[in-house]
């Protein structure tokens, strides 16, 4: 917010609008600087005339004057629009976690590289409260990890559905039960999904996961009274 002229001949001046922290970090960069001749690299925040807080990175080299005196050549890049971009996506991205980590769900993301390996790449907090694993568990594996709860034509059931997203490019849903250990009801998911074929040829798919229990067990029981 200061005129050039204002600046030169005024190192003190210009300094002082930085904020302490910053300003200490920063001397004590360009003090080592002057003595090993090392490149000055460093963020700094400064309190500009109309008192907005700016970013700014600092790039300068060292040199010296015919007093041998050290003289610094460099550039200060604006970073504030940056900084707050980056603020307002991780603020965004704390909200959509806030939401997704109370969802009665889970919410998946799994995919199949081009040599076939498979590997969820996103699990919602979710997943422990239907299936009984932890998200961090099962991050980095194989769908194939859930298996031993599925029976043999559920598992064939799932696979097909999978494929049959990727190909026709349409959500699929199928609904499938969970025989989990140490529990003698059987507990229902209904699973939605969406796939698609990356231009480099691995497959994606992303979903949800909902407990379709209490539905299912209506079901039965309105069946049963007919």
């Amino acid at each position: 917010g200061r005129a050039v002229a204002e600046h030169l001949g005024d190192a003190e001046g210009t300094l002082s609008t930085l904020l302490e922290e910053d300003r200490e970090r920063l001397l004590t960069s360009l003090a080592q600087s002057a003595q090993d001749g090392s490149m000055v690299e460093q963020e700094v925040r400064l309190q500009a005339a109309d008192g907005s807080l700016r970013h700014l990175l600092v790039r300068a080299n060292v040199s010296r004057n015919a007093e041998g005196e050290p003289l610094w050549t460099g550039v200060l890049q604006d970073m504030t629009e940056r900084r707050r971009l980056e603020a307002a996506l991780a603020d965004a991205r704390s909200r959509l976690e806030d939401v997704i980590s109370n969802f009665p769900g889970t919410v998946w993301q799994l995919k199949r590289d081009r040599a076939g390996r498979e590997f969820f790449t996103y699990l919602s907090e979710g997943l422990a409260r239907i299936t009984g694993f932890p998200a961090e568990q099962v991050l980095g594996q194989a769908s194939s990890i859930f298996y031993p709860l599925l029976t043999d034509e559920d598992r064939a059931r799932s696979r097909r559905a999978l494929e049959l997203a990727v190909e026709s490019r349409q959500p699929v849903a199928f609904d499938y039960c969970l025989n989990l250990p140490g529990q003698t009801q059987t507990r229902w998911v209904r699973v939605t999904a969406t796939g698609r074929r990356e231009p480099d040829g691995e497959l994606v798919w992303n979903g949800v996961v909902l407990d379709a229990t209490e539905q299912k067990t209506l079901e039965q029981d309105l069946r049963r009274a007919r």
